[in-house]
């Protein structure tokens, strides 16, 4: 109930978000979205930075899929897509570490064991978090749908996600609209480097509040405490 004044150290935060072709985990470049946010820039705009700066003391990777179809396909989709997000960020460090070590004059036959020093203390944590029912109404009540209000109260009365999903798409004309605009931003991996040092998760918060409370500072376990509305 009271306030817990935790906050996670964000000011050394830079995030990038990479999006998907419908039902598919392969990177593309000339998805319209990865377009239309230019995505490309941002990835080299953060292989820029680290050559010219510092690793990130942590890395975080999660992955969705867009809230459609069967949601066992789409858990499994946004596993792959987050494989696929891990391996770009590897992608990334390992090309501005290049950049870095012709910069320092570092040999070539070093470059490999300068590459893997660099790397050895950085923490990745990489979650599949399948289909984005949370974005999707956010969109959708940021939208100008005309029956936006309808879509909304399907979504959170229906519990069962198949006919939720059937519901909607019987409401034709909005449902074209939906796959064309906001279905395709929900694709996506996304990509946050934090250089300010290394955080719990939040899942690591609560786990740690049941299992060893006396690890966490006052604030964190008062953290804890805003995670669940469970007071038991």
């Amino acid at each position: 109930i009271a306030p817990h004044n935790y906050a996670p150290k964000t000011n050394q935060l830079m995030s990038a978000d990479v999006f998907f072709t419908v039902n598919m985990f392969n990177l593309n470049w000339d998805n319209a979205q990865n377009k239309k946010n230019d995505t490309k820039r941002a990835i080299d705009n953060m292989k820029s930075y680290i050559a010219n700066n510092n690793v990130p003391r942590q890395i975080f990777v999660n992955a969705w899929a867009s809230p459609e179809g069967e949601e066992s396909f789409n858990i499994g989709l946004s596993k792959r897509r987050a494989e696929t997000t891990y391996n770009l960020v590897h992608q990334i460090l390992n090309d501005a570490l290049t950049e870095r070590a012709k910069a320092e004059n570092i040999k070539k036959n070093d470059l490999q064991n300068y590459i893997n020093d660099a790397k050895k203390d950085v923490v990745i944590t990489t979650n599949a978090k399948g289909e984005d029912w949370e974005n999707f109404l956010r969109l959708v009540e940021g939208s100008s749908l005309k029956e936006k209000n309808t879509v909304v109260n399907v979504v959170k009365s229906q519990p069962d996600k198949i006919r939720r999903e059937q519901e909607i798409r019987n409401m034709s004309i909005v449902f074209r609209q939906i796959e064309e605009d906001i279905l395709p931003t929900l694709r996506r991996g996304e990509i946050a480097f934090n250089f300010s040092g290394v955080q719990k998760t939040d899942q690591e918060i609560a786990k740690m509040a049941t299992t060893s409370p006396d690890d966490l500072t006052f604030d964190e376990l008062m953290y804890a405490a805003s995670l669940t509305h469970n007071y038991a």
